[in-house]
Order: C-alpha cells, then sequence, then structure tokens
C-alpha cells in the first residue's frame, strides 16, 4: 500500500506499549532515534492495516515478566477487529508451549494457530 505525498509516515517500530516512529534501524538492529507517533498517524496505521505481527521474546515478556502495557495494546488491537499474529524464530519450543507462556504471564487465550515459529515454519516447507 502506497502511503499519500503528504502524510507519508516513517515505518513502525515494535514498541507496543507505545506507538513510536522510528527514523531507522542500526546494523546491530537497535532503534537509532525514535520519534513518538502522533495522532493522526495512530489513526492512520490502525485504519489502514488489518493485520498485526508481533514478536514475542522482548515484546511481550523479559524472561518470566510481561512488558507493562502489552496487554492493554493487543486488546485495543483485538477490539479494533484486527488480526494479530504472533511470530518467533526459538525453535527450541512448541507453538502450544509459546502459547502457555502467554497465559503464564498473565495474557490467556492465545490461539496456537496465531503462533508461527522458525521451527514450524521449516516443518510446514
Amino acid at each position: 500500500r502506497r502511503w499519500p505525498a503528504a502524510a507519508t509516515p516513517q515505518p513502525p517500530v515494535a514498541v507496543p506499549w507505545r506507538m513510536a516512529a522510528s527514523s531507522g534501524v542500526t546494523a546491530q538492529g537497535t532503534v537509532a532515534s525514535v520519534q513518538i507517533m502522533s495522532e493522526a498517524q495512530k489513526r492512520m496505521l490502525l485504519d489502514q492495516t488489518k493485520l498485526f505481527l508481533f514478536d514475542c521474546d522482548g515484546v511481550f515478556w523479559k524472561g518470566q515478566v510481561a512488558i507493562p502495557g502489552v496487554w492493554d495494546t493487543l486488546d485495543m488491537l483485538k477490539a479494533a477487529g484486527k488480526q494479530i499474529i504472533f511470530v518467533t524464530n526459538n525453535s527450541t519450543q512448541s507453538r502450544a508451549t509459546i502459547a502457555k507462556r502467554f497465559e503464564a504471564r498473565g495474557y490467556p487465550g492465545v490461539q496456537v494457530e496465531d503462533i508461527y515459529s522458525s521451527s514450524y515454519a521449516a516443518a510446514s516447507f
């Protein structure tokens, strides 16, 4: 999808509890600088996006602890009718185990069918 020339936002950064726009990502994968999106940019992103992909480790939790505000973000996206897919390059755990990790960290109800791991992708290929 092409953005109108006058309203071209930067690509979104995976910061679920605060929608942000990044001006770039370094070679090490860290955000070079972050600008908080305006309300208009947030609305445009939500209005024009049907599907959201989220990594799990480091986005929803660090170790055994959920990152503050992430469940509120998922609830908001679900209430807006958005599809959410969880992806991970962690090949050591099954999709069912990853779903249980969501539940153990305070977010029950994540469906196995909505989780895609690198091992699942390889087996499906």
